[in-house]
């Protein structure tokens, strides 16, 4: 018997299915974590340089792995991978160092690692790769999930940094499971798997990134535009920010 052709059940199923969603929603929002920031916010987007030219070189160096669980020496170059894919695709960057001569010149100079640099290597490294900008990357979670009791789950931390200060001027983190998907609840699938949780979490990263490039350039174009005498990028970028500081 069709219990659904009943339209009193039928009622009776979709407000039990709207709670269950209405629950999941709330927990999914609770469990999460996710979050995506700009550090410092209003600085950081006076230092990138003026006009925001996506011809700008970058190199993301290899990320570190914090992360614990099976292949974990090689969870980091599987997120990595998958988040410069995603960096091409944004467009934000019209070249990006090749990994293989990243990992060439961090040879070169015997870095072993890139995560704990002081400023005089950034710059000397910057200076090797001939970028202006490096990205730096921490998996901070990574499990298959591939049991009932445990979900997939993917996290990571990114920073980019200014070569010739050392300054961060941008951070991003992100983190996601799958154990509030629809399928793992009501036991059809196991949810997302790993790969499809670190494409999320590079993408949301990647998307904060953009978000705050095009902000930097909103704000110093709009100052240039009241300065046209004034054409050095530095005292744009020190009135700028001393501007910032006035209003606060």
């Amino acid at each position: 018997m069709n219990h659904l052709a009943n339209p009193k059940l039928r009622s009776v199923y979709i407000f039990a299915l709207s709670g269950i969603l209405l629950l999941m929603s709330a927990g999914c929002s609770k469990h999460e974590k996710t979050a995506v920031f700009s550090k410092p916010a209003i600085s950081s987007a006076t230092i990138l340089y003026s006009p925001w030219n996506p011809t700008k070189k970058v190199c993301v160096l290899p990320f570190d792995n914090i992360s614990t669980g099976k292949e974990q020496d090689v969870n980091h170059l599987k997120v990595m991978e998958i988040f410069l894919t995603e960096l091409f695709s944004a467009g934000i960057f019209e070249d990006i160092v090749d990994p293989i001569q990243a990992n060439a010149a961090l040879g070169g100079m015997r870095i072993r690692k890139p995560d704990s640099l002081d400023k005089e290597t950034i710059k000397a490294l910057g200076d090797r790769l001939g970028v202006k900008y490096l990205i730096l990357g921490t998996v901070t979670d990574y499990d298959y999930g591939k049991s009932k009791e445990s979900a997939a789950q993917v996290g990571l931390s990114v920073r980019m940094i200014d070569v010739d200060t050392g300054n961060i001027l941008w951070t991003g983190n992100s983190y996601k499971s799958g154990d509030k998907s629809m399928g793992r609840i009501f036991g059809f699938t196991n949810g997302p798997n790993t790969s499809q949780l670190s494409k999320a979490v590079c993408q949301e990263i990647i998307s904060s990134l953009k978000q705050q490039i095009q902000k930097s350039s909103k704000l110093i174009s709009a100052w240039k535009a009241q300065h046209p005498q004034e054409s050095s990028k530095e005292k744009v970028v020190t009135t700028v920010e001393d501007s910032v500081e006035k209003r606060r």
